[in-house]
């Protein structure tokens, strides 16, 4: 459904008012009704957002993953740091870096499996943890 704003919606009133007040000097009622209609299709036709802004708000809309996004596999290969996507406990991302480091069959496999260092896998799988700025 498409979002009205307020400039808009007040416009199209006025033109619906003012298409009513020229209405209501004419004698002929299909006159009438032809400027009533014309100015109605006005009206909407200002209420109505452009097309081309309610296709942007559809194509704004964030991808759910983080793997999703177009540029992310780029962005992953230029760190020279091994770095995992780790989504549900299972490896989705590794970047040449971390496939160096642990092993080629590292995407698709648990988190536990694929880096077997306790510390690590406690702070992976711990979803309730806060691990806002900490290594």
């Amino acid at each position: 459904m498409p979002q009205f704003s307020l400039s808009r919606l007040i416009m199209a009133a006025a033109i619906i008012l003012g298409s009513a007040l020229a209405a209501g000097q004419v004698l002929d009622w299909p006159q009438r009704a032809f400027i009533m209609a014309v100015g109605g299709f006005f009206a909407l036709l200002i209420a109505t957002p452009p097309a081309e802004k309610r296709a942007r708000k559809r194509e704004e809309k964030p991808p759910e993953r983080l793997s999703h996004f177009a540029d992310f596999e780029i962005l992953s290969e230029a760190l020279p740091e091994p770095m995992l996507l780790v989504e549900n406990g299972r490896v989705t991302n590794a970047n040449s870096a971390a496939v160096a480091l642990l092993g080629p069959v590292l995407v698709g496999q648990n988190v536990r499996t694929a880096i077997r260092h306790a510390g690590a896998i406690e702070r992976l799988t711990d979803e309730s943890a806060d691990h806002a700025g900490q290594p």
